[in-house]
């Protein structure tokens, strides 16, 4: 292997993955083909050196990348957003390692366009990022490939591999009776593992959503698809050579690129998102949703009935459709204390209890197992019946809104023997919905659900 990066084998990858594996690496099942970017995108145009607005049906690269702290000096700003959008306008800027490693890398692999968030969004407009965060899901799924800077713990460590001296790793090769004999590097996910970029909330999403990624690690290159999955100290990348049987399988969630639609694998795609992303940490712990928001809006499309708005088939993290069995989750047995998420600095400002996102730390859905209706001892089964008629939320205006949940109806079983006497059913008692005009003001995101009528 060589020390650097051959970006012509890199174009081989993404011509054999374009050509050859079809609708299968193009198609987006959560969302129509006909779904375009808004006219609020903005891309780098990496041969002007500029921002410009994005076309509709624009091509570009996307970057995952780790901030590591402030970028003052080289985001994007109402202040130099005029220039930066001017022929050359970006030239100068002091942009970190990753950054110009990666316009450097999409302009040697002759593509024009680069969506990178620190540079596209404009970082001191709430209006601005607000709208971008809402589309992360189009952006990511719509970008020709993702270019993943896994190596680096900021983004002025720069590609590993792309420039000489960038990275060490070294095979052992013997040569036996005349065969050349060498130990393979790791696969790409022990490669990615242990990594800070692996670790960090933001770029959860960056992954599952990507429909090719382009890993640079310290070890070598990898490019993952729908289809297969190549790197540089392995020839694979033939037309006639069966696929690759590990194909985006980066994570287990890496699957719901992958179209189902059994009950059970759509409510695991949910919980394996939930107990992975919680694990990794934020820099502002209120990011919490913003930073799983382009997932659950694709689930929201791909699950919920057409048309589904997902600002409301998704609270608080929570998916409120399912909400029987997304109220399930529970955090790790022997974690340290969960302390409560704050939403901004002051102390009254709280997500709510009953969300995961309200506590600091990692949850999960007893190893997802329950879904399927596992009798594991240590497994939580999947609610038989919803015992809640209704459920209610106080909104932002303190509005209190009913929420749309799906609700779970019991299964009867009826058997002709007489003598197997019949499933105790539970009773529902007598209910009302709470009263908006009567209750006292309560914090948003509060639920509310029928109670028993006193006698």
């Amino acid at each position: 292997m060589m020390d650097t990066v051959d970006v012509e084998l890199i174009k081989r990858w993404i011509k054999l993955c374009e050509c050859e594996h079809g609708s299968a690496c193009e198609s987006v099942w959560w969302r129509g083909d006909s779904e375009v970017l808004p006219d609020f995108v903005r891309v780098v145009d990496v041969v002007e050196m500029a921002l410009v607005k994005a076309s509709p049906e624009c091509r570009y690269v996307a970057l995952s990348y780790v901030w590591g702290g402030s970028g003052d000096e080289y985001w994007t700003t109402m202040d130099n957003i005029s220039v930066r959008s001017c022929p050359g306008g970006m030239s100068n800027c002091p942009l970190p390692m990753t950054i110009r490693d990666t316009i450097h890398l999409i302009q040697r692999l002759g593509e024009r366009y680069l969506w990178i968030d620190a540079l596209c969004i404009i970082q001191d407009s709430q209006e601005d990022k607000a709208a971008q965060i809402h589309i992360m899901d189009l952006l990511y799924s719509k970008a020709v490939f993702t270019v993943f800077a896994s190596s680096g713990d900021s983004a002025r460590a720069g590609l590993s591999g792309l420039s000489e001296g960038t990275r060490t790793a070294t095979q052992h090769v013997q040569v036996i009776q005349g065969l050349r004999l060498t130990i393979p590097l790791p696969s790409v996910l022990e490669a990615i593992t242990k990594t800070t970029w692996s670790t960090r909330g933001w770029t959860f999403q960056e992954l599952v959503l990507s429909r090719r990624r382009l890993f640079f690690t310290k070890d070598q290159l990898y490019f993952e698809c729908i289809k297969d999955v190549w790197c540089e100290d392995i020839v694979a990348e033939s037309k006639t050579m069966r696929y690759s049987s590990t194909p985006i399988r980066t994570t287990r969630i890496g699957m719901f690129l992958r179209p189902n639609q059994s009950s059970s694998m759509v409510l695991r795609d949910y919980a394996n998102a939930v107990t992975q992303f919680s694990q990794r940490r934020l820099t502002q712990e209120s990011d919490v949703v913003a930073a799983m928001t382009a997932l659950t809006n694709a689930m929201a499309k791909g699950y919920d009935p057409r048309g589904s708005d997902p600002k409301k088939s998704f609270r608080f993290g929570m998916w409120i459709t399912q909400l029987d069995h997304s109220l399930l989750w529970q955090p790790f047995i022997g974690a340290a204390c969960h302390p409560r998420r704050m939403v901004t600095d002051r102390e009254h400002s709280r997500w709510p209890s009953w969300a995961w996102t309200g506590w600091k730390g990692a949850v999960h859905y007893s190893n997802e197992d329950y879904l399927t209706g596992s009798t594991s001892p240590d497994t939580h089964l999947a609610p038989d019946e919803s015992l809640v008629s209704a459920w209610y939320i106080v909104g932002e205006d303190a509005v209190i809104d009913k929420l749309d949940v799906r609700r779970i109806s019991p299964v009867i079983v009826i058997d002709d023997d007489p003598e197997k006497a019949p499933r105790p059913r539970y009773i529902r008692p007598e209910s009302r919905p709470a009263d908006p005009d009567v209750q006292p003001l309560l914090p948003t995101g509060t639920l509310i659900f029928p109670y028993p009528e006193k006698r």
